[in-house]
């Protein structure tokens, strides 16, 4: 690609005509006419025009005269230094969005890196209960984990597990392949969530309210309603606390439904019916 034919390239990439690049920028060293005749190969920029087409067009002036070849990784070297503040951040939806519009395609590094950044919206969008949005960025995560050579075990657990629970979220368990799982989940750092949907009783949650919910499980099946009651109440309390996710609050939701009606109290248990049919919705959004 000629030098003249890269400059528009690049203009064009930042959604920008002649005019403004060279009227909207202080102290412009080129006209209009003279940046189109540079874009169609009839005039050569002289050495400080130049430069400061590069400056203004944000890229080093070794881009110009990149191979194609070269090329991605010019412009990788402008961009990742947004994208890496942004991951530090923690803005993972913008370092995404970032990256989408400047570069669009990955090398093993720039892979993990969205693969992280669309894995960590995913958990966001299911801890809020917006499934459809979790499930959309969970796949992306796992498009992402294709195109790098790191380990994306964890990653790929993580995904198979939340996007099982986001596609059927009555019954998650019916959705994914536990061969190889518990491994892989490990990683992860999902095993929380794993064995509570598989009630176990004996594992170490780290998440207090997991084994507060699999006891009051326990409780039911033992026809013991209040003293399941008074735990499912206690995660009720603790609703849009961090630990308390969306989706165990509608399990909870359930549970206190069937706990209020076999004690007797239709009232009570149409109030968790409704609320639990309220977050059903929204799990759609």
């Amino acid at each position: 690609m000629e030098l003249g034919e890269r400059i528009r390239q690049r203009r064009q990439e930042l959604g920008w005509t002649q005019a403004d690049v060279c009227n909207g920028a202080e102290e412009a060293k080129i006209t209009r006419n003279m940046l189109s005749l540079i874009e169609k190969g009839k005039a050569t920029p002289a050495l400080d025009t130049l430069l400061w087409l590069s400056k203004r067009l944000s890229v080093p002036p070794g881009y110009f005269f990149c191979e194609e070849d070269e090329e991605f990784f010019y412009r990788k070297q402008n961009c990742f230094p947004r994208l890496r503040a942004l991951y530090r951040a923690g803005s993972y939806a913008e370092c995404l969005r970032v990256f989408e519009k400047e570069l669009g395609s990955c090398d093993d590094e720039l892979g993990l890196m969205m693969a992280c950044c669309a894995y960590f919206c995913g958990q966001k969008a299911w801890h809020n209960g917006a499934m459809e949005s979790a499930v959309g960025y969970l796949q992306s995560a796992l498009a992402y984990a294709e195109e790098t050579v790191y380990p994306t075990d964890g990653i790929r657990a993580g995904c198979g597990l939340l996007t099982a629970i986001g596609v059927n979220v009555q019954a998650p368990l019916l959705e994914f392949n536990e061969m190889g799982y518990i491994d892989s989940l490990r990683k992860a750092g999902c095993l929380d969530v794993y064995f509570y949907l598989k009630e176990n009783e004996s594992y170490p949650y780290e998440n207090p309210f997991y084994a507060m919910h699999v006891r009051a499980r326990l409780h039911m099946k033992e026809g013991r309603y209040e003293e399941a009651l008074h735990l499912l109440n206690r995660i009720e309390e603790q609703k849009g606390a961090d630990p308390v996710s969306a989706f165990l609050l509608f399990r909870t939701y359930s549970d206190m439904e069937s706990c209020y009606r076999e004690g007797g109290d239709y009232e009570a248990a149409y109030r968790y019916s409704s609320k639990r049919m309220r977050l059903l919705s929204a799990f759609r959004s």
